[in-house]
């Protein structure tokens, strides 16, 4: 079963693709929905659903959930096997991409263009779909350009200010946050990830201004991130 040429490509964040490919290689699902989705906790709320989108873009599921045979086992092997499999999946998903763009030399713009221009995308989509891309292709040992690579390379700062201090490979969590509800600041520009009950976003820190207004987000998200304590 090949990619609907007009399905556009997904743009979820890599983590809940990987949370995905994670949880299959435990446990063996037939059909594969919404509530399948956040039941696992694979992503939370509504982004359940544009991970199902994204399965059916990859054509590891049907239009009606179900998992298609082969495309969906072979992800649950290891070794050069998975691989093997994943490489299969990005290069029938995203065939127009592989042979519009030479990814072995390509620019950052480059494939964030693709995106803008392929599917009308803004900013942050285009953004969004280009990691998760790159993020396919490191699976799969697709080899990608230097600059493409750094699209996957991670880092972690203790706060956001003017120098952030970075701390290596650790992952920031308020005193008073669950272990469910972390801020991660990754990317070329910082980009504060916020996940908890219900909630998922990316933040990309560019300036003050952007400081600034993520505070502003951050105080309207107070009460689910950090519930109050109720007098005894």
């Amino acid at each position: 079963m090949e990619t609907d040429k007009n399905a556009k490509a997904p743009y979820i964040t890599k983590g809940w693709m990987h949370a995905f490919l994670d949880k299959i290689k435990k446990i063996r699902m037939e059909k594969i929905d919404a509530n399948i989705i956040k039941s696992y906790d694979i992503a939370p709320g509504a982004n359940a659903s544009k991970v199902v989108t994204a399965l059916k873009f990859f054509n590891i599921i049907d239009d009606d959930g179900n998992v298609i045979g082969d495309n969906f086992d072979k992800l649950r092997l290891e070794g050069d096997k998975y691989k093997e499999a994943v490489k299969e999946m990005v290069t029938r998903a995203y065939s127009n991409l592989i042979q519009e763009i030479d990814i072995e030399k390509a620019s950052v713009p480059d494939l964030v263009n693709y995106f803008r221009f392929k599917y009308k995308y803004t900013d942050f989509p285009a953004k969004q779909a280009s990691k998760l891309f790159t993020y396919l292709c490191k699976e799969a040992g697709i080899k990608l350009s230097p600059e493409l690579e750094e699209l996957n390379k991670v880092e972690h700062y203790k706060k956001v200010n003017k120098s952030p201090k970075l701390v290596d490979r650790k992952t920031y969590t308020s005193k008073k946050a669950k272990d469910s509800k972390k801020a991660i600041i990754t990317g070329t520009y910082p980009t504060i990830s916020i996940s908890g009950s219900g909630i998922n976003l990316d933040f990309e820190i560019k300036n003050d201004a952007d400081i600034e207004n993520f505070k502003t987000i951050l105080d309207n998200l107070k009460t689910k991130l950090i519930p109050e304590k109720q007098d005894s």
